[in-house]
């Protein structure tokens, strides 16, 4: 019997995930001539990582519908195709096009760099399979992961390499590459971006420094090197996001955001089925000033919004205390919005993808700000994920209270959990694996909760017509 592929139990009905194999870091986030590319790691016709690692590649005109391609970058004499990162040569300024084309950079089994090139975005053609554009420097061991944009002040390429300390390089032909800094800060990470953005609201611009998407620092860049302004802050204060990267090119000049929604503490342990892993929604990040620091706001693309489905409930303003208004609310994948008073409520929890032994619960304390994810209380799903970072607690911050208020959209899928805290100033990614069956939800508190909105639809799956 032939296997209904996008069909399976804990497949995601809305977030990206290869038909058969596994899938890890996005390693080049493009658009071109009307279509946005997404690049990654996969192993093909395998859901396990077992080293004969590619080079994917999918497609998508609306940031939401995407249709899986053939890979892009096999394996060679040098090894395995490690992380990396794309961008647009838009006016040729490589000589490698007859007019434009899209440019990436990616890692080697030698910890070296390698450059590729497409004027379609689906046939690459690698500018040499065994001498890289950048060596590893003599005596270092972690070397890899770049990240390479333009920067028109100086007329040049550069590019941003870690795997451990953060270098700076500069190139006028893609070809020869120059260090411009070794990181004088010891700032260390892997999968690293360098961000010129806006700040809201002002004429000012900053530089955003992403740490692997995990974490983040604000500061300012020279063209040679980048100077911190900031401590290290969160971009997601969840477990399971890693390996984020921005989108090249994009048309309207968004900082949109795609990371590999899982971890490797239990990827392996986790498998989902013939496919493992897949893609965070596209969350496009804004700059905010509040006093004298910065914070990233992170919400899901607008595009997002067309997968909103049927109504299931709507109430607005009303206290709630020992009934469960949501006992008869019933979905596998679907978007909860909820704001609260939290200056009038008590601590309550939220429950979704409830039963046959799953209860995923958050909970929240208006009194300390405590948030808790908790999937403890679960009997479905592996072991691993039950108790690696669990449960999840942070303290939301104050800017998340506006007039008294905070407001969670939740959207849910299959397996995972995204959450967006009072418009972006927190964001929340967890992993869950509930059975198929596990389709209720609760709202339950000791004291009362004072509600002025809870509305629940139903997501569409964008694999229907597969």
């Amino acid at each position: 019997m032939q296997h209904a592929f996008y069909t399976e139990e804990l497949r995601p009905r809305f977030h990206y995930s290869t038909k058969c194999s596994w899938i890890n870091d996005p390693n080049g986030l493009v658009y071109f001539d009307g279509v946005y590319h997404i690049y990654y790691q996969t192993v093909p016709g395998s859901s396990e990582n077992n080293g004969d690692l590619h080079w994917g590649h999918a497609t998508s005109e609306d940031l939401v519908h995407w249709t899986e391609q053939p890979c892009v970058l096999f394996p060679d004499a040098v090894g395995k195709m490690w992380s990396g990162t794309a961008a647009v040569d838009i006016d040729n300024r490589s000589g490698l096009f007859k007019e434009k084309g899209i440019i990436i950079a990616y890692s080697t089994d030698t910890q070296d760099i390698g450059i590729a090139y497409s004027e379609d975005g689906f046939h690459f053609t690698k500018f040499s399979e065994t001498e890289p554009v950048i060596r590893c420097p003599e005596g270092v061991t972690e070397f890899r992961d770049p990240h390479i944009f333009w920067y028109p002040e100086d007329a040049k390429w550069k590019m941003v390499v870690a795997g451990g300390l953060v270098r700076i390089y500069e190139s006028s032909d893609l070809r020869h590459w120059v260090l411009c800094s070794d990181d004088k800060n010891g700032i260390t990470t892997e999968c690293p971006s360098l961000i010129r953005m806006k700040v809201e609201n002002t004429s000012e611009e900053r530089w955003v420094l992403s740490l692997g998407g995990r974490e983040y620092i604000v500061g300012s860049f020279n063209g040679k090197e980048f100077t911190p302004e900031s401590e290290r802050m969160i971009f997601n204060e969840g477990p399971d996001t890693y390996a984020g990267i921005t989108f090249a090119n994009e048309p309207e000049g968004r900082i949109i955001m795609m990371s590999w929604l899982n971890r490797w503490w239990y990827a392996k342990a986790s498998p989902d089925g013939p496919w493992t892993g897949c893609l965070s929604l596209p969350v496009e990040m804004r700059l905010l000033k509040i006093g004298d620091s910065y914070r990233l706001l992170q919400n899901p693309v607008r595009e997002v919004d067309v997968l909103r489905g049927e109504l299931l409930f709507s109430e607005g303003r009303r206290e709630y205390s020992s009934n469960n208004p949501l006992e008869a609310v019933s979905a596998d994948i679907f978007e909860m919005i909820m704001t609260i008073d939290a200056e009038k409520s008590s601590e309550f929890e939220l429950g979704i993808r409830v039963g046959e032994g799953d209860d995923n619960r958050l909970i929240f304390s208006p009194e300390t700000m405590a948030f808790t994810f908790d999937r403890t209380e679960c009997k479905n799903g592996s072991d691993e994920l039950k108790v690696k970072f669990n449960p999840r607690v942070f303290t939301v911050s104050k800017e998340a209270l506006k007039c008294g208020e905070i407001s969670f959209r939740i959207l849910v899928d299959r397996s995972n959990v995204e959450i967006f805290i009072s418009g972006g100033i927190h964001y929340f990614v967890e992993r869950i694996q509930p059975s198929e069956q596990s389709r209720k939800m609760y709202l339950k508190t000791n004291g009362t909760v004072h509600s002025k909105e809870i509305e629940i639809y139903k997501v569409n799956n964008i694999w229907e017509k597969i």
